[in-house]
């Protein structure tokens, strides 16, 4: 897949709620009621970021970042 320059990023940003650029990152946060919901929620990340080979940066905490 290739990479979409600056401008169509920020065209698609448009469209997707909660999500923002950081640099080169988009990111998102997510809440959970608790630790295993948010650990749950990464597992059903792992299939969809293997098949792509890409492997995103999480930090689980009270609040669960997600930088891609």
């Amino acid at each position: 897949m290739a990479r979409l320059n600056s401008d169509d990023i920020e065209r698609q940003l448009r469209d997707l709620q909660g999500w923002s650029r950081q640099g080169d990152a988009l990111v998102k946060q997510f809440e959970f009621e608790g630790f295993p919901e948010a650990v749950a929620f990464v597992g059903r990340l792992v299939p969809g970021a293997e098949a792509s080979d890409h492997h995103p940066d999480l930090t689980i905490k009270r609040s669960f970042w997600w930088r891609w």
